[in-house]
C-alpha cells in the first residue's frame, strides 16, 4: 500500500505498536480517504502491515490527524519527535506551533533543533533567532562531539536563516556578524545579503556600517557577502562586473573599494546611522 503523508482534511486511526521483522515496534496510523483506508507509517514511511492490523483497527474512533501528531510531541523518542515534527510542518497552524515553541527549550538537543528549524520557517521572530544562535553555539563540533541527528539539526537552521526575509531582524543580524563562532558570522552574513536584495540606501543604512567591519573580517565568507551586501545596496560603476566569480582576489579588490569609499564626504550619513 502507499502511504498518505498528505494530511489536510483527512483523519487517522492510531493503530497499537506493531512488531515488525527484526523485532522493532513502530507507531502507525491509519489515513481514511474518500472513505478508504490506507496505512502509513510515523517513523518509517514506507512500512506495510498486515491487512489483519488494519481491519482491526478499523472498529477505532478516528481523531483529527493533527491531534494525533501534536500527541505524539510527547514522545520520549527524539528521533519520532523529529519526525512528528516534520510532518506537522507540511500544514502547520497556531494549535502545532504553540506546542512546538515549547519543544524549542527542550533538553533534549536533537528535538530543540528540529523545533527551532520549524519555528524558524513558520515564524520569523527575534528571540527564535536568538535561541538558534545559542543552539549553534552550544552544539558546536569544536566544543563537543556532535551526532549525525545534531548535524542535520544544525544544517536545517542554517538554511532557514539563510532564508530569513524580514528587515526587522536586521537588528539581530548585526550582533550576529559580531559572533565568535565563525559560522554563526557567515549565516548573518549570508541573511543579511538575502534581505538587502531590493531594498534602498535608505533602508538598508544602519547595515552599510556593518559591512564595512566586515570587509575585515577573518572569514572569507563574510568578506564575500559584505561586500556583495555593500554592491547590492550602495552600487558603484567602478565595480560593474566585480565579484561574479568568488575569488579571494576579486573580494580583495572591492573591499578595499569601499574600505576607501568609507572615508570620503559620500559615507558620512552612514556613519551616523550605527
Amino acid at each position: 500500500m502507499e502511504i498518505e503523508c498528505q494530511w489536510e482534511q483527512h483523519t487517522a486511526l492510531p493503530l497499537p505498536p506493531i512488531t515488525l521483522q527484526g523485532g522493532e515496534d513502530v507507531l502507525a496510523y491509519l489515513v481514511k480517504k474518500d472513505g478508504r483506508y490506507t496505512f502509513a507509517n510515523l517513523w518509517r514511511p514506507y512500512e506495510l502491515v498486515s491487512q489483519s492490523a488494519i481491519d482491526a483497527a478499523k472498529g477505532t474512533s478516528d481523531m483529527d490527524f493533527e491531534g494525533f501528531l501534536i500527541k505524539c510531541l510527547d514522545e520520549q523518542n527524539a528521533v519520532k519527535v523529529c519526525r512528528a515534527i516534520k510532518l506537522l510542518e507540511e500544514g502547520r497552524s497556531a494549535k502545532s506551533l504553540s506546542r512546538i515553541e515549547q519543544l524549542s527549550q527542550s533538553s533534549d538537543k536533537i528535538v530543540r533543533g528540529r523545533a527551532l528549524a520549524f519555528c524558524l520557517r513558520a515564524t520569523q521572530k527575534s528571540e527564535v533567532l536568538q535561541k538558534a544562535v545559542q543552539y549553534i553555539d552550544d552544539t558546536e563540533p569544536a566544543e563537543v562531539p556532535v551526532l549525525p541527528e545534531i548535524q542535520e539539526q544544525r544544517g536545517e537552521i542554517f538554511r532557514q536563516i539563510i532564508n530569513l526575509k524580514d528587515p526587522k531582524l536586521l537588528p539581530t543580524l548585526h550582533a550576529m556578524l559580531s559572533h565568535s563562532n565563525n559560522s554563526i558570522r557567515q549565516e548573518a552574513a549570508i541573511a543579511v545579503r538575502q534581505i538587502a536584495e531590493g531594498k534602498s540606501e535608505q533602508e538598508m543604512a544602519a547595515t552599510v556600517p556593518h559591512m564595512i567591519r566586515c570587509l575585515d573580517d577573518a572569514d572569507e565568507t563574510v568578506r564575500h557577502f559584505a561586500a556583495t551586501t555593500l554592491n547590492a545596496v550602495l552600487g558603484h560603476p567602478e565595480l560593474n562586473g566585480k565579484l561574479l566569480q568568488y575569488t579571494p582576489d576579486d573580494i580583495s579588490e572591492v573591499a578595499n573599494f569601499w574600505k576607501t569609499w568609507w572615508q570620503t564626504e559620500d559615507a558620512a550619513k552612514f556613519k551616523t546611522a550605527q
